[in-house]
């Protein structure tokens, strides 16, 4: 059976390029460390080494093994760091994929000062939602947060229950409009606009996976209103260059709000009092099914919960 020690002599031996400098910077004897060497050659019927005069070379195969070896002395290195108990405060660990909220970077800050004391490594991954989704199942981060609305709600549920994640819903928003000075609604004297007085010319949408941008493109129902203009963005940045510059506007939840506030970019709620349909927004958080939190997730979505000042529901598939 393979030891990693064993791989370690391997390594040092191909950099020193001599057995004897190897096992003097090992502390090794030479026999013992000949006889490492031989009982792997043995063990993977390879040929490490070539004996020359001036001390060993590495065979291609030789070669071949040290990458190997290497690879899985790292990896090795990075599971005692994560497992292996030491003494001091507990280490956090945490990555989260995320749509863009403008609550989040004032959460994370509070999860670095709560966690001062501690050694931690947090992880923060920016996409759409459809990259929040994979990101989470393939175990690339711990939670995924993001959007779903009632006009996508189908193609929401059977994203989870194929990928065998859960969710669990913290809160709920109205549907917001922001535009900028070129927009027609931007001097609309209220701050709630009826929805059958909106145009929509240009359509901005944030953070939407491609699926639901299909649909929008190939007019499919799904989206508060129907645009003439669509441009999908993942970036808050981007969303505020063209609202400025363009007659566009942007439909948002609330969490979404605080990315425009130090702009010229005016945001109202829309009112749908005199439509069939009152669409609303839900965050969700997800992780993948029966896998729990670990100590630092769980005062992630504690922080959460404060921050945007709901209960969640219970977990659902």
């Amino acid at each position: 059976m393979i030891r990693v020690r064993q791989l370690e002599y391997i390594v040092v031996v191909a950099e020193c390029g001599s057995i004897t400098a190897a096992a003097q910077e090992l502390f090794l004897s030479q026999p013992a460390l000949t006889k490492a060497i031989s009982n792997l050659e043995h063990d993977y019927k390879v040929r490490l080494f070539d004996r020359t005069p001036r001390g060993v070379d590495l065979t291609a195969e030789g070669r071949l093994f040290v990458d190997h070896a290497r690879a899985v002395i790292a990896a090795t290195d990075a599971m005692n760091k994560a497992f292996v108990v030491r003494e001091g405060p507990e280490r956090k660990v945490l990555s989260v994929a995320s749509q863009q909220f403008d609550f989040l970077y004032e959460l994370l800050l509070d999860c670095y000062e709560g966690w001062s004391d501690n050694a931690f490594h947090l992880n923060l991954v920016e996409c759409d939602r459809g990259g929040v989704i994979r990101a989470v199942l393939s175990g690339e981060v711990d939670l995924g947060l993001l959007v779903q609305s009632d006009g996508d709600s189908q193609v929401f549920s059977r994203l989870l229950e194929e990928r065998r994640l859960e969710s669990t819903r913290v809160a709920e928003s109205a549907v917001y409009v922001s535009c900028g000075p070129k927009s027609p609604l931007y001097d609309y004297p209220s701050d709630r606009i009826p929805v059958e007085r909106i145009e929509v010319g240009t359509q901005l949408i944030l953070d939407m996976e491609g699926e639901v941008v299909r649909t929008l493109q190939a007019g499919g129902v799904g989206h508060h209103l129907q645009a003439e203009k669509l441009i999908s963005l993942n970036s808050a940045s981007a969303c505020i260059q063209f609202l400025l510059r363009t007659e566009a506007s942007l439909f948002i939840p609330s969490w979404v709000i605080g990315f425009f506030r130090e702009t010229a970019i005016r945001t109202r709620l829309v009112d749908f009092s005199d439509s069939e349909r009152f669409p609303t927004n839900h965050l969700h958080w997800v992780k993948r099914l029966h896998e729990p939190l670990n100590v630092a997730g769980i005062q992630f979505v504690e922080g959460l919960q404060r921050a945007v000042g709901a209960s969640a529901e219970p977990a659902r598939r």
